[in-house]
């Protein structure tokens, strides 16, 4: 997990352009990311999280398996340069520590804090730096991607046979999380 962080947040950093997980499926093609960035300016395209997609702070957690930078995107330079300070801490759990000391987390499920180590980086940016400093296009999950799951009330045998039988007009992207790609993978 760390090595495709490290990856996704150096390419875009350096290069701009897109990283989608291996388990984002997309039923149509991405120009609606470059409408968004010509349009309406954004330096990045991405989503949020969870229902509300924000945490008390009223700052948006970003999700880090669908990102979509220009070149020289500065909300992109700064998640990466918070996130490899990762480097500077004996493990994780201490840099999450120091992470949570000085960043509102709320939002942010308490167990999965080592995991999601990019979001809480993302989260510390643009609590500190000020969501004003980037231009950025953020939508919600749930009404994106994560549709299908949020319809199914985030049971993934609904999930699973709901895919399995439906015949109507599929999302545009659709991501997948790890007990769901199990289920639909079993009914192959």
């Amino acid at each position: 997990q760390r090595t495709a962080d490290f990856l996704r947040s150096r390419l875009l950093k350096t290069r701009g352009g897109f990283w989608l997980d291996a388990t984002v499926y997309l039923n149509q093609s991405l120009d609606w990311v470059h409408r968004h960035q010509v349009e309406q300016g954004a330096e990045y395209v991405g989503f949020h999280i969870d229902s509300a997609g924000y945490g008390a702070s009223g700052v948006p957690i970003v999700e880090n398996w669908f990102m979509a930078a220009v070149p020289g995107s500065v909300f992109m330079a700064d998640w990466h340069d918070r996130f490899m300070t990762i480097n500077d801490y004996g493990s994780v759990d201490d840099y999450v520590a120091a992470i949570s000391r000085e960043t509102d987390l709320t939002g942010v499920p308490a167990k999965m804090h080592t995991y999601l180590t990019m979001h809480i980086a993302a989260l510390h940016v643009i609590q500190h730096r000020g969501i004003e400093r980037y231009r950025l296009r953020l939508l919600r999950a749930v009404e994106g991607p994560f549709i299908y799951q949020h319809a199914m009330s985030w049971n993934p045998l609904y999930l699973g046979l709901f895919i399995l039988y439906y015949r109507g007009r599929e999302a545009p992207i659709v991501k997948y999380r790890g007990g769901e790609r199990s289920l639909i993978q079993g009914f192959g």
